[in-house]
C-alpha cells in the first residue's frame, strides 16, 4: 500500500477550514468551476485554515463530505473531498479508480500538508492525537460498465467514483446535475427538487460508500403512514407503472412492519436503471429498465429489496463470520412469496435440485459465502449455498422451534441491532434467547458442512397386536457425520393421512407409531423440509443440472450450414468450457458418461426419443434423462434462425429449474417440469382399485364403441385361447359394422407379407403352404391352433391380413452384438429412426423382464441393447401400422399383439400416435390379465372378461429331429428319444430318419408341425421311416406311433 510525500506549510498562513461560511464558499465554488480548476480553487482556500474541531457526537467516525459535477458528453465527473478522521484513528482512502488533481491534509496544529498522490492507489493516514481533515480534488471518465453509467441520458454510479474509506464513515453530498434531471443517494430525507440544479444529500447511517443516481425522471409518491413515504424515479415511458410499484411497496412495508417493526428508514425510493439490476441500497432500489415491465418484479424483486432495509442496509453484516443476510432475505422475500401461492414444496425443492447441481465438495461452506454476483456464471455454486442453502438453513429453523417464536426472534433481532453489525452468532443467540434451546449443533452443522444429509429407510414392518397395528421402521443417515434433523414423514392410512416429526440426530434411529387403521404407505418429506439427497425417483431433468456439470458435449448439427444458426448457444457453451464434438462421435460420449445437447436433428437422439415435438418457429430446449442411464442427461435444442438464438440463449440461466423452455423473439412462451415423485415413498400395502359392477356394459355396447376409432388393439397372453376368443369375437363384430377392415398381427413380420396375401386374400395356397412359406414356425412358433379360428374367417371373408413385425434375426443381433448402432448400414437404413425410449415406466418395465430372461438363461447381452431391441418391436409395429394407415385412410385396423405391446402407455398406441393422428382403443382381457389396478387405467382403455376351456394339448412324437444329411434320404432324422416318449416301445429307433405322417411327406421341422397340428396326446399317426440296415442300405418301415402329452423340451415334436 502507498503512502503520500508530506511537504509542512506556515500553519499561520491558514484560516479555519471548518467554519460553516468558508466550508459554503470552497464547494459553492468547487461545484461550478471548470475540472481544470479544481487544485487551483483547493489551495485558494488553504490559505485561509485554522485548526479546528467539529462537534463531539461526529468524533466517533470519520465524516466525508463530497461535491460533484458533471460533463455527461465527455462521460466525466469532477470533484472534491473533504474527509474529516477523529483524533487517534487511522484511516485508509482508496483512489485507485480516480485520478486525484489535488490531496492536501490539515491536523489542529494548523499543519496543512500537501501529499503527492502520483502512483498511489490508497492514501494512508496514521492515527493522529488530534483531528484530521483531507481535502482531495479529483476527476474520472466513467466508462460504461454493469455499475456505471454516465450520459446525457442518466448518471448511475454505483461502485467506484468517489474515494472510499477502509471504515464506516458519514456522508453528506452535493451534486450538480443536468437541469432537468432528479437525483438520488443515500439520504436521511429525500427532496426530489433542487435548487440551481445542486441535490444535497446527508446521510446519518454510517456506510463505507455512497451511491449516485440522476436522470430526468418522472417523480410520483404514496404515503405509508405518518413519517413514511414511498417514491418512484421511473423514465417517462415507463411512468405507468408507477401506481403498481408504489401500491406494491406499500404492501411490502405494511407486512413486514408487522413482522419486524418500524422500516428502518422516513422514505423509501423505487428508481430505475439503464441496466438491468436489481440493487437494493439504505432507503432506495435501483431496478434495471428491462425487467421493471415483468410481473414477477414488483411482486418479488421489489420485495426482496425493501427486505433488505432491516436485512443487510440497517442491519450491517459482520463479514468476518460469513453472510447471513442473502439467504434470510431470499426466505422471508421469494420463498414467502412461493408459500403465499401455494407453492412453498416446489420452491424447496428446486432450491435443493440448484445445490445438488452446482454445489461441489471444494465449495466454501455457508459459514464462509461473502458474496456471489448474480451476473456471473462461475458463481452458481456459491449463490446455492448463500442463497438457496442459507434460506433452508431458516425453514428448518422456522420448522424446529414454530413460526410464533420464530417470528418473535426476528422481531427481538431486528430491533436490537437495527444500526448495528450482526453475525451469525448474533442470530444464534437471538433464536436461544427466543426458544430456551441449545441451537449449537444446528447452526455448526449447516454452517460448516457442504454434503446434505442423506437418508435411507431400512426394516419397515407393520405388527398387530391387540391393541390395534403398530409401524416400525429405521431412518438411517449415510452421512460421515449423522446431522441433527427434525424428520417430517406421513403415513397413508385407509382412513387418512397422518403426519409425524421426529428429531433425529444417530446413525440409526428406530422409529415407531401405533396405528388406528392400516397403513398404506410411508412418505419421508414430502414437501421437502430437509436439504437432503432426494431418492433417485425424486430428481427431475432440469438446465440447472446442465449448468452444474463439466463433463457436457455439445454435439453439432450433421448440416456444418447450420452452425451458425446456434452461434450464440455455441459462444455460451465456450463459456462454460463444454467440449464440442461431431454427430458421428456420440457413442463414443455416451460410452464415456457424458452428459449430451443435441443442436439441431440427430439419428441419435431420433433413436432415443423420436422426432421432437419443438415449435417449428422460435427456441426451443428440452433436457431429458438417457433412457437407461439415468446418471446421463441429454438436452436437444432446436432454433429456427440465428436471431432466435441469440434472443434466447443469455436467458437459459434464469430458468435452470425447468425441463423445458421454448422463446420466441427472445421471450418466454413455455416452461415447465418433468414429472416426478415427491418425497421418499415405500410402499405397504397400497389401496386396490374399484369399479362399480353396475357400469358394467354388454358386449354390443362396447363394440359399438370400439367400431368409432380407427385402430382397436386387441392384448393377448400368447399361449391363453380365452384371448384368441376374445379376439376372434371382436373382429367378427366389428366386421358386421364395418367391412371396411383389416388385421395386423405381431404374429408375423413384414417379410411374410406375400403369404398371408396369397392364403388370406388370393386363396392360392393352402394352410400348409402358407404355414411353409411364412415360415411360421420360425418366426412364431407358439400353437397355431390358436390363430386358425382368425386366419380362417379373414380368408373367408377376404380381410387383409398385415404382417407387422421385424425379422427376429435383426433383433436378436441387436440385444447380443450390443445396440443397433452395430448393426451393417444397409440394415440400420431399414429401420424407424424415430425410437422413443423414454416413455413412462417403459424402461423399468423391460429392465424386469431383462433381469428375469438373464437370470432365466444364462444371456450375457447388456440391457442398453436389449432395451433398443425391444424398442424396435414396438417402433417397427407402430411404423407398419401408421404406413397402412395413411395409404388406407378409411380403413379400421383391428392389431392384434402381446398385452405388453399394446398398452396405451408406452407400447404401440402412443408411438402410432406420434407417427399419425387417430383414433385408438386398447383392450384387454380382464381374465388373463396379471395388471393391478392401478396398472390397468394406464394399460387400457377397455376390459372384458372372458374365460373359456383350453384346447386339448397337442400329441408329441416325443424324439429330437435334425433335418438327415444322407443325400439320399430326405427327412427328419431322429438323434433320440425322450423318456416319456411311446415311439420306442412302437419300434423306433435313434437314427431314424421320418419321411412320412399319416401320407404327409416330411423334410422339415414346420413339416412334422402342420402333419401333427391337429393331432392330441393318446391319438396314434402313421409314420413312414427311414432305417439303415446292415450299415448300409436303407430300408424303408412303417410304425403305428402313440402321441404322448406335453411334458417335451420346448421346440421339438
Amino acid at each position: 500500500m502507498a503512502t503520500g510525500n508530506w511537504r509542512s506549510y506556515d500553519q499561520n498562513r491558514y484560516a479555519n477550514v471548518c467554519d460553516p461560511h468558508y466550508q459554503h464558499i470552497f464547494f459553492s465554488t468547487i461545484e461550478t468551476a471548470m475540472p481544470g480548476y479544481l487544485f487551483i480553487i483547493l489551495l485558494s482556500f488553504l490559505v485561509f485554515l485554522t485548526p479546528c474541531r467539529l462537534p463531539a457526537e461526529t468524533d466517533v467516525l470519520p465524516n466525508i463530505e463530497l461535491a460533484i459535477s458533471f460533463v455527461p458528453e465527455k462521460q466525466y465527473l469532477s470533484g472534491t473531498a473533504k474527509i474529516t478522521v477523529p483524533a487517534g484513528q487511522e484511516l485508509q482512502i482508496d483512489i485507485s479508480s480516480l485520478e486525484v488533481t489535488g490531496c492536501i491534509l490539515n491536523n489542529e496544529q494548523g499543519e496543512n500538508r500537501e501529499i503527492d498522490t502520483t502512483g498511489m492507489d490508497t492514501i494512508q493516514l496514521p492515527g493522529s492525537p488530534t483531528r484530521q481533515v483531507l481535502l482531495l480534488s479529483y476527476s474520472k471518465t466513467v466508462q460504461k460498465s454493469y455499475y456505471n453509467n454516465l450520459s446525457p441520458r442518466a448518471i448511475i454510479l454505483t461502485s467506484n467514483w468517489h474515494p472510499r474509506p477502509d471504515s464506516k464513515a458519514r456522508f453528506s453530498l452535493s451534486a450538480t446535475i443536468p437541469a432537468g434531471f432528479i437525483a438520488l443517494s443515500e439520504s436521511d430525507t429525500f427532496e426530489p427538487t433542487t435548487r440551481q440544479n445542486t441535490a444535497r444529500f446527508h446521510f446519518s447511517q454510517p456506510v463505507y460508500n455512497l451511491t449516485f443516481v440522476a436522470a430526468p425522471f418522472i417523480h410520483t409518491a404514496m404515503k405509508v403512514r405518518e413519517g413514511l413515504s414511498v417514491h418512484t424515479l421511473f423514465f417517462p415511458e415507463d411512468q405507468h407503472l408507477s401506481n403498481t410499484y408504489l401500491t406494491a411497496a406499500v404492501r411490502h412495508i405494511n407486512h413486514y412492519e408487522r413482522v419486524l417493526g418500524p422500516f428502518p428508514y422516513h422514505h423509501y425510493v423505487i428508481a430505475e436503471n439503464l441496466m438491468p439490476t436489481g440493487f437494493g441500497f439504505p432507503s432506495f432500489t435501483l431496478l434495471g429498465k428491462q425487467v421493471v415491465n415483468l410481473p414477477f418484479i414488483k411482486d418479488i424483486s421489489l420485495r426482496h429489496e425493501i427486505l433488505h432495509s432491516w436485512f443487510g442496509n440497517a442491519i450491517d453484516v459482520d463479514y468476518h463470520t460469513g453472510n447471513w443476510c442473502e439467504g434470510l432475505t431470499t426466505y422471508l422475500a421469494d420463498m414467502a412469496y412461493r408459500t403465499e401461492k401455494n407453492e412453498g414444496a416446489a420452491a424447496r425443492r428446486e432450491t435443493i435440485q440448484d445445490y445438488l447441481s452446482y454445489v461441489t465438495p471444494t465449495t466454501p461452506p455457508l459459514a464462509h459465502f461473502l458474496s456471489a454476483g448474480h451476473h456471473m456464471v462461475s458463481g452458481r455454486d456459491r449463490r446455492s449455498v448463500g442463497y438457496g442453502r442459507c434460506a433452508l438453513l431458516f425453514h428448518e429453523l422456522e420448522e424446529r422451534i414454530g413460526t410464533t417464536a420464530f417470528t418473535s426472534a426476528l422481531r427481538t433481532f431486528s430491533q436490537n441491532f437495527n444500526g448495528k453489525t450482526a453475525a451469525w452468532r448474533d442470530l444464534q443467540e437471538t433464536f436461544e434467547n427466543e426458544t430456551g434451546l441449545d441451537l449449537e449443533l444446528f447452526f455448526k452443522q449447516r454452517l460448516t458442512r457442504i454434503a446434505p444429509a442423506r437418508i435411507d429407510i431400512e426394516a419397515l414392518s407393520v405388527k398387530n397386536s391387540g391393541e390395534g397395528q403398530e409401524l416400525s421402521f429405521t431412518i438411517v443417515q449415510n452421512s460421515p457425520e449423522p446431522y441433527q434433523l427434525l424428520l417430517p414423514f406421513t403415513i397413508k392410512t385407509i382412513t387418512g393421512d397422518q403426519h409425524f416429526t421426529e428429531l433425529i440426530d444417530q446413525r440409526k434411529t428406530i422409529i415407531t407409531r401405533r396405528l388406528a387403521s392400516q397403513p398404506t404407505e410411508l412418505v419421508i418429506d414430502p414437501d421437502y423440509h430437509l436439504l437432503r439427497q432426494p431418492a433417485p425417483e425424486e430428481r427431475y431433468p432440469s438446465w440447472s443440472r446442465f449448468l452444474g456439470k463439466k463433463d457436457v458435449v455439445v454435439i453439432l448439427p450433421e448440416d456444418t450450414k447450420q452452425h451458425k444458426t446456434y452461434q450464440a448457444f455455441i459462444e455460451m457453451a465456450e463459456r462454460l468450457s463444454w467440449k464440442f464434438i461431431s454427430a458421428d462421435k456420440t457413442e463414443q460420449a455416451v460410452t464415456e458418461g457424458k452428459s449430451l445437447i443435441f443442436l439441431g436433428t440427430n439419428p441419435y437422439y431420433r433413436g432415443l426419443y423420436g422426432q421432437t415435438d419443438h415449435p417449428q418457429t422460435g427456441f426451443t430446449l428440452e433436457v431429458r434423462e438417457h433412457p437407461f442411464k439415468p446418471e446421463t442427461l441429454v438436452a436437444a435444442i432446436s432454433s429456427s434462425s440465428a436471431a432466435e438464438s441469440a434472443a434466447s440463449a443469455h436467458r437459459l440461466k434464469h430458468y435452470g429449474a425447468f425441463s423445458y423452455l421454448s422463446f420466441k423473439n427472445g421471450h418466454i412462451n413455455v416452461k415447465r417440469k418433468a414429472a416426478a415423485q415427491n418425497g421418499i415413498h415405500l410402499p405397504i400395502e397400497l389401496k386396490p382399485k374399484g369399479v362399480a359392477i353396475d357400469h358394467l356394459h354388454d358386449f354390443d355396447r362396447m363394440v359399438t364403441q370400439l367400431a368409432e376409432n380407427r385402430v382397436v388393439y386387441i392384448g393377448e397372453k400368447h399361449t391363453a385361447r380365452s384371448d384368441h376368443l376374445l379376439q376372434l369375437m371382436l373382429i367378427q363384430a366389428l366386421h358386421r359394422k364395418n367391412r371396411n377392415l383389416a388385421i395386423a398381427m405381431e404374429m408375423f413380420p413384414t417379410t411374410s407379407q406375400q403369404a398371408l396375401d396369397d392364403y388370406v386374400l388370393y386363396a392360392k395356397t393352402g394352410e400348409a403352404e402358407f404355414l411353409k412359406a411364412s415360415r411360421y414356425d420360425a418366426v412364431w412358433r407358439f400353437d397355431y391352433r390358436l390363430l386358425r379360428p382368425i386366419l380362417t374367417y379373414a380368408r373367408k371373408q377376404q380381410i387383409p391380413v398385415i404382417g407387422l413385425n421385424l425379422e427376429r434375426s435383426i433383433v436378436s443381433s441387436v440385444y447380443q452384438n450390443g445396440g443397433i448402432a452395430k448393426l451393417p448400414a444397409e440394415t440400420r437404413d431399414l429401420l424407424p429412426t424415430d425410437r422413443k425410449l423414454d416413455m413412462e415406466g417403459y424402461v423399468e418395465r423391460l429392465t424386469t423382464v431383462h433381469d428375469y430372461h438373464t437370470r432365466m438363461s444364462g444371456a450375457d447381452g447388456s440391457l442398453s441393447s436389449f432395451i433398443e431391441a425391444q424398442s424396435l418391436w414396438d417402433e417397427s409395429m407402430a411404423e407398419e401400422i401408421a404406413r397402412f394407415l395413411k395409404r388406407n385412410k378409411t380403413t379400421q385396423l383391428i392389431v392384434l399383439a402381446g398385452s405388453q405391446h399394446t398398452r396405451k402407455d408406452s407400447g404401440i398406441p402412443p408411438r402410432v400416435a406420434r407417427r399419425t393422428p387417430v383414433s385408438q382403443r386398447s383392450v384387454i382381457n380382464l381374465a388373463t390379465s396379471t395388471v393391478n389396478g392401478a396398472e390397468l387405467k394406464k394399460t387400457a382403455d377397455i376390459g372384458f372378461y372372458l374365460k373359456s376351456s383350453e384346447l386339448e394339448p397337442q400329441g408329441k412324437i416325443g424324439v429330437i429331429l435334425e433335418p438327415s444329411t444322407e443325400p439320399s434320404v430326405h427327412g427328419m432324422s431322429i438323434e433320440s428319444i425322450t423318456p416319456y416318449s411311446h415311439a420306442a416301445a412302437a419300434g423306433i429307433k435313434k437314427h431314424d430318419v421320418i419321411t412320412m405322417i399319416n401320407n404327409t411327406s416330411v423334410t422339415t421341422m414346420a413339416d412334422i408341425r402342420y402333419a401333427l397340428l391337429d393331432k392330441i396326446a393318446g391319438e396314434t399317426v402313421t409314420m413312414v421311416i427311414q432305417r439303415k440296415e446292415d450299415g448300409n442300405n436303407w430300408q424303408e418301415q412303417t410304425y403305428e406311433v402313440s402321441l404322448s402329452g406335453p411334458q417335451k423340451p420346448t421346440g421339438h415334436p
